[in-house]
């Protein structure tokens, strides 16, 4: 579940949809996946 979470925000991120994918890497995250340390910092970058 957690990686799929992770799937998730990463498509989000590449629809321009960055709360959205805020939303899910966080999710990612407290589930326990391997959240990309790019992705992350791209996400929360973009919801500053």
């Amino acid at each position: 579940m957690a990686d799929a979470h992770n799937g998730i925000a990463f498509v989000y991120y590449r629809l321009k949809q960055y709360e959205q994918a805020r939303k899910h890497i966080k999710i990612a995250s407290q589930l326990g996946a391997d959240v990309p340390k790019e992705l992350s910092e791209a996400i929360e970058e973009k919801t500053r």
